[in-house]
């Protein structure tokens, strides 16, 4: 093995420090102060907030001092301080104190209470890897310009997307100036440490040209994702099916000798231990296995190379998805699942089939539907065409039985925050309650998409994002940013919270009140209202007696299918802000 690899241990406490401190090279870059000043001055100019963004991005990333690790082979960090955020916030807090002031303060009560929210959601993309790849930041920019001389042409180019394109460019070839600086100081740093003239090299090779190796793909990879997230604040929240993505580049290393398997083995480690020292906020996820539109497993060598890899680090953080189909190898789930009673825990299985099932329903090409990418917890998209914003909204399942139970209003507030309904007495059977907390849902859907679609109106406003959108074929060939409508699939979901909860809770209503009568609606309600004050036998029978969802009681299982039918029912394929549908999903992320 080359000198400077097999290092990898002996220098892991400096890697794990490298983004705790914030003390960044004064010779290659300006000043904070005078940074943020002159960032200011581009925002409050009168130009398009794309062209603002674009001109904020690319003068941090040609201007901001930067930061490399001289004891790691990766380098993407610079001064900026979450300069362009910090702007973002103000244009959000600007479009909800003026258009978005009535309906915002008509759903105060029920989003201070959590039945329900609509925000924006800026932080669920996936950057398609596969063609940043392939293409290299030359390649995107000349695809760039063909497709604008192409619009030219046929006569469809407005300004707007001659914007659009210009943006993208601007910000492109200031990553090139950015990634060039990075091994500018890479190389002042090469005395003493013999990696820093590899990655010095590898950094001028990739700003100028596609990635020739896996190294070169691994630094494109980081960096792209770091710049994409931290300065341009649209949050990739996937890195892709990296055994997908960097196999070409492994077989073709070990084939001319580049690399050996030994030093990619060690290159790996680096690369994915940085993003665990970066603390990344719900970590970052990539994917392995998975199958094709044919059926054929897409699991390869590299899959089992960096499962390996991963269950020496003792990280958290990438996360992996394992996409599991009838054709994955059975080894590589038995590989996972022994990590995992080992107690390397970070997986997740993925279903394969009922994605591909469920984006074909919702109006996905089978193409695109299969090759799907997990953006964030574990939320399906269409690699590199879609714009999936998947916690745009929330509903409160749980909110709206308890609603039902008290009239539309919520019990520890006493706001009117729901649909007003019957009073608990009123109610002669079990069917009439549950139609009543289907109204509570219908309400809080109707209520929550009306204010994501106000938010997503404003998208190309408040989150231009030209860098993001140069990496998807869609938005290059019609001419429009992501956040304007440019990807092929432009779907925001909302997620439904606590239907275990809300089944549980109504199976208890049907049996405590209506089929034993041990108590009236209106008694269970006051018992509710006063936290079962006097009541703590009554509650601990229930807590431990009644059957609870998801123990094959089919009386519970059976309420929490129907609240899920209809729930989606409310939400699935109703036409959002940006030309794209809602999505349901149901997972309780941090409610």
């Amino acid at each position: 093995m080359n000198a400077i690899f097999n290092n990898f241990e002996n220098v892991k406490p400096e890697l794990s420090e490298e983004f705790k401190h914030d003390e960044f090279n004064a010779g290659f870059g300006l000043d904070f102060e005078d940074l943020s000043k002159q960032c200011l001055a581009i925002a409050a100019q009168h130009k398009s907030r794309a062209v603002i963004k674009a001109e904020l991005i690319s003068f941090i990333l040609k201007n901001a001092r930067t930061k490399v690790n001289p004891h790691g082979f990766f380098a993407s960090r610079c001064e900026h301080r979450n300069i362009v955020n910090k702007i973002r916030e103000r244009w959000i807090s600007k479009l909800t104190a003026t258009d978005m002031k009535d309906i915002i303060a008509l759903n105060s009560p029920a989003m201070e209470c959590r039945a329900y929210d609509g925000t924006t959601d800026f932080g669920h993309t996936y950057p398609n890897f596969s063609d940043i790849l392939s293409f290299g930041i030359n390649g995107l920019i000349n695809r760039l310009e063909a497709a604008r001389k192409d619009l030219d042409k046929k006569h469809v180019s407005d300004g707007q997307s001659d914007e659009f394109y210009s943006c993208s460019i601007m910000e492109l070839e200031a990553l090139k100036v950015f990634i060039k600086r990075l091994g500018d100081e890479a190389k002042s740093l090469k005395d003493g440490h013999e990696n820093m003239a590899l990655l010095s090299q590898c950094l001028n090779n990739i700003s100028e040209n596609a990635p020739q190796n896996f190294y070169e793909a691994l630094q494109l990879i980081s960096i792209f994702y770091f710049v994409q997230t931290e300065i341009e604040c649209t949050n990739v929240r996937s890195i892709g099916s990296l055994d997908q993505l960097l196999y070409p580049f492994y077989e073709n290393d070990l084939k001319t000798g580049n690399f050996k398997k030994e030093e990619i083995t060690e290159l790996l480690k680096y690369f994915m231990y940085r993003f665990y020292a970066a603390n990344i906020a719900s970590n970052l996820p990539f994917a392995l296995c998975g199958e094709d539109l044919y059926g054929n497993s897409l699991t390869n060598e590299l899959s089992y190379l960096i499962l390996d890899v991963y269950a020496g680090l003792d990280i958290t953080s990438p996360k992996i998805h394992i996409k599991l189909s009838k054709s994955t190898p059975d080894d590589i789930v038995l590989k996972v699942v022994d990590l995992i009673k080992k107690g390397c825990s970070s997986f997740v299985f993925i279903n394969h089939d009922a994605v591909y099932k469920a984006l074909v329903k919702l109006g996905e090409h089978p193409q695109d539907a299969a090759d799907y990418v997990l953006v964030g917890c574990y939320e399906p998209a269409a690699a590199g065409k879609e714009v999936p914003c998947t916690c745009s909204g929330r509903i409160n399942l749980l909110k709206a039985v308890e609603y039902a139970l008290n009239g539309g209003t919520d019990m520890i507030t006493g706001k009117q925050a729901g649909a007003a309904v019957k009073a608990a007495d009123r109610f002669n059977d079990f069917n009439e309650f549950c139609d009543a907390v289907k109204e509570q849902i219908k309400f809080f859907t109707s209520r929550t998409i009306e204010l994501i679609n106000s938010y997503e109106r404003h998208y190309y406003e408040l989150n231009p994002s030209a860098l993001f959108s140069s990496t998807l074929k869609s938005c290059v060939d019609n001419g429009k940013d992501a956040y304007d409508g440019g990807a092929a699939y432009n779907n925001s979901s909302i997620c439904a919270l606590g239907l275990s909860n809300a089944a549980d809770a109504l199976y208890t209503i049907k049996k405590i009140v209506f089929e034993n009568k041990e108590l009236s609606l209106s008694q269970l309600r006051d018992i509710l209202a006063n936290n079962w004050e006097g009541q703590q036998k009554l509650r601990l029978r229930i807590k431990a007696l009644l059957p609870k969802y998801g123990n094959n009681a089919s009386e519970v299982d059976d309420i929490a299918v129907s609240l899920a039918e209809f729930t989606s029912s409310n939400i699935n394929k109703r036409p959002n802000g940006r030309g794209g549908v809602f999505r349901c999903g149901f997972f309780s992320i941090d409610w």
